[in-house]
C-alpha cells in the first residue's frame, strides 16, 4: 500500500509481509522516501472494538524505517488505516501526520511451509483440479501475503495457520480439489473464496471433520436432557405456586382469627417455600441458558458445514442438518455434513 507524496520527506508503506520470527503476527514495514526523514510513530487502527496498534522506535533512535507487528485478522479482506507521524532530523518539534490505507488479503494468517502433516479432516470438491491450476495460482497471489504460496510438483500447497499452528493443505487432483485442515470454519472460508474466484456458483462437496462432528453430536445429545429438566422444573414450579397460595390463605385466616402461632408457622413455611422456588428458578434459568448455548453451537456448526458448498447444495445441507436436529438423529447429522445433498442422503 502506498500514498501520493505531498512533499519530499513523505512516509510511505513499502510492504506488508509475514514476520519470520514472531509466530503469531504479520509485519507492516513503513519506510520514508527521504533517508533524512525520521519516523516517530505508526498507529494502525485494527477496527476491532476501536483497538489500535502503536509502534515507536527505540529511545533516541533515528530511523526512516519502522516495522509494526499486526495480530492475525479474520479470514476476510480488509483495509486497515494507519497514521504515520514523521519529521526531519534535528531538534525541531514540527511533525507531520500522513494517513495510509493498508490492504490486507483474506488469508494473511496462512503462511507457506515446507511440508504439513496429513490430517483426517478434509473437504473434497468434485472439480478437475489440474484444469484450474492457473486460476488457483492466481487466487493464491490475490488472497495470500507475500511470499505467495506456490503449487509444488505434486500440485499441492502446504500452509500453516499462525493463529494456532494448525496445518493446512490444498491439493489439486485429476478429478477433485482436496482441502485438509482441522478447522471446518477455515475450510469453509477457503472453499467460498476459491469458488468465487473460479466463478463457480453451484457445487457440492464431500466433507469429513470427525473431531468437530463429535463435539456437535455430543452437544446435540444433551439438548433432550435440557428439555426434560425444563419440563420437570416447570411442573415443580406449578405445584409450589399452588402450595404458596394455600399458605398465604392459611396465614391470612390465622391473622383474622388473631391466632399468632399458626400465622407465624404459615409465614415460616411460606418463606422456606419461597427460597425453594427461587433456587429452582435459578436452576431453570441456567438450564435454559445451557440449551441456548448448545443450539448456538449446533447452528454455527451447520453454518460452517453449509459453507463447504455453494448454491443449491448449500441450502440442501442446511435443511438436512435441521431435519436431523429436529428428529434427534445424530447419524443423519453426520451424513448431512459429509454428503450435504438430499440425493446423497437418500442413497
Amino acid at each position: 500500500a502506498s500514498a501520493d507524496a505531498p512533499s519530499s520527506d513523505t512516509a510511505t508503506t513499502t510492504g506488508l509481509a509475514r514476520h519470520g520470527h514472531k509466530r503469531d503476527s504479520v509485519m507492516l514495514t513503513v519506510t520514508a522516501e527521504n533517508e533524512h526523514t525520521v519516523i516517530d510513530m505508526v498507529v494502525v487502527n485494527m477496527d476491532v472494538e476501536s483497538a489500535s496498534v502503536v509502534q515507536q522506535p527505540a529511545p533516541h533512535a533515528f530511523t526512516n524505517t519502522l516495522s509494526v507487528h499486526l495480530p492475525p485478522t479474520k479470514n476476510q479482506r480488509c483495509a486497515l488505516k494507519a497514521s504515520v507521524v514523521y519529521g526531519g532530523r534535528g531538534s525541531s518539534n514540527l511533525r507531520r501526520v500522513q494517513e495510509i490505507s493498508i490492504d490486507v488479503p483474506c488469508f494473511a494468517s496462512l503462511v507457506p511451509c515446507a511440508r504439513t502433516e496429513r490430517c483426517d479432516s478434509q473437504c473434497v470438491l468434485p472439480l478437475r483440479g489440474i484444469v484450474y491450476e492457473t486460476q488457483i495460482a492466481h487466487w493464491l497471489e490475490k488472497e495470500f501475503l507475500s511470499p505467495v504460496p506456490r503449487l509444488d510438483a505434486d500440485h499441492t500447497v502446504h500452509l500453516r495457520d499462525i493463529r494456532n499452528n494448525a496445518p493446512v493443505l490444498i491439493q489439486l487432483l485429476v478429478s477433485s480439489i482436496v482441502i485438509e485442515t482441522p478447522s471446518i470454519a477455515l475450510a469453509g472460508d477457503l472453499v467460498q473464496s476459491m469458488l468465487q474466484s473460479l466463478g463457480i456458483t453451484d457445487l457440492g462437496s464431500v466433507a469429513s471433520f470427525p473431531n468437530e462432528l463429535a463435539i456437535a453430536q455430543e452437544v446435540m445429545q444433551g439438548i433432550p436432557e435440557c428439555d426434560a429438566v425444563g419440563q420437570r422444573l416447570s411442573g415443580d414450579m406449578s405445584a409450589h405456586t399452588a402450595l404458596a397460595k394455600g399458605l398465604l390463605y392459611q396465614a391470612e385466616d390465622a391473622r383474622v382469627l388473631r391466632a399468632l402461632g399458626p400465622m407465624k408457622e404459615a409465614y415460616r413455611n411460606l418463606f422456606t417455600l419461597n427460597q425453594t422456588i427461587l433456587a429452582q428458578y435459578k436452576i431453570r434459568c441456567n438450564n435454559q441458558r445451557d440449551k441456548v448455548d448448545s443450539l448456538k453451537v449446533l447452528l454455527q456448526f451447520i453454518h460452517n458445514a453449509a459453507r463447504l458448498r455453494i448454491g443449491k447444495p448449500q441450502v440442501e445441507v442446511i435443511d438436512a442438518c435441521r431435519k436431523a436436529i429436529g428428529d434427534d438423529d445424530v447419524g443423519l447429522l453426520a451424513q448431512a455434513v459429509k454428503h450435504g445433498t438430499a440425493s446423497a442422503l437418500a442413497e
